[in-house]
């Protein structure tokens, strides 16, 4: 398993087929943000990187403290792709994201290093 986080933005990184990526974002859900993967995102990698899915912690305990988000990805076929997420409240479809969260990775083959 690989892990990222926030650090990673803009960064490029490698997996092989069958392994996973935790990717653990800052986020602050009690003032309505939180991280998204547009669906046009999904639709770019859904054949090299499947979402297995997300998790909040820390959000809502105490309101107004910052959390984390975190995704696990599976990487499923060699290519390249790129991940993006939104930082944005649901509601607000007519405003650009507050943040932008954007990772190149390259899936390759089981037995290449």
């Amino acid at each position: 398993m690989m892990k990222v986080d926030d650090s990673f933005n803009g960064r490029h990184i490698k997996l092989r087929v069958g392994e996973t990526l935790e990717l653990s974002l800052s986020e602050n859900a009690s003032t309505g943000f939180r991280w998204t993967i547009p669906p046009e995102s999904v639709r770019k990698m859904d054949k090299i990187l499947h979402e297995r899915g997300q998790a909040a912690e820390g959000a809502a305990v105490t309101p107004g403290k910052p959390g984390t988000r975190h995704f696990n990805f599976e990487a499923l076929a060699p290519g390249a792709v790129e991940l993006e997420l939104d930082y944005r409240r649901p509601w607000e479809t007519d405003k650009p994201p507050a943040r932008k969260f954007k990772l190149r990775i390259r899936v390759v083959p089981t037995s290449q290093h």
